[in-house]
C-alpha cells in the first residue's frame, strides 16, 4: 500500500516545521523510516494561455513552497492530522510524479 499526498506551504521552513512536528522528518529535512519518501519541488510556474514577443509562453508562479509525500504504508490518524493545513488536493496535472 501506498499513500500520496501533496503539500504546499508558505516557505520550506514552514513545511519542514509541520513535516517535524508529525514525526516524518529529522532535523536535516530527512525522513526519519525508510517508508517515508519525500520529495521537493519548490516553486510551481503554470502557463498563463499568453505567449510573448519571442513566441515563448508566459508564465506565472503558482503561491507556495510544493512538496509530495509518499508513504509507503498508511498514514497513522496523528500524521494526517498534523499535516491538515498543508496538504492539498492531488492536482490534475501533477508536476512531478512517483514511479511505481
Amino acid at each position: 500500500m501506498t499513500t500520496d499526498i501533496y503539500l504546499r506551504a508558505d516557505d520550506r521552513d514552514s513545511l519542514d516545521a509541520v513535516l517535524w512536528d508529525a514525526g516524518l522528518i529529522d532535523g536535516d529535512g530527512r525522513p526519519v523510516q525508510s517508508d517515508i519518501l519525500l520529495t521537493r519541488i519548490s516553486t510551481l510556474w503554470r502557463p498563463t494561455g499568453e505567449i510573448d514577443g519571442d513566441g515563448m509562453p508566459v508564465t506565472e508562479t503558482v503561491a507556495g513552497y510544493h512538496a509530495n509525500l509518499r508513504l509507503l504504508r498508511e498514514p497513522t490518524e496523528a500524521e494526517v492530522s498534523a499535516l491538515d493545513g498543508v496538504t492539498i488536493p492531488q492536482p490534475a496535472n501533477p508536476f512531478r510524479v512517483w514511479f511505481d
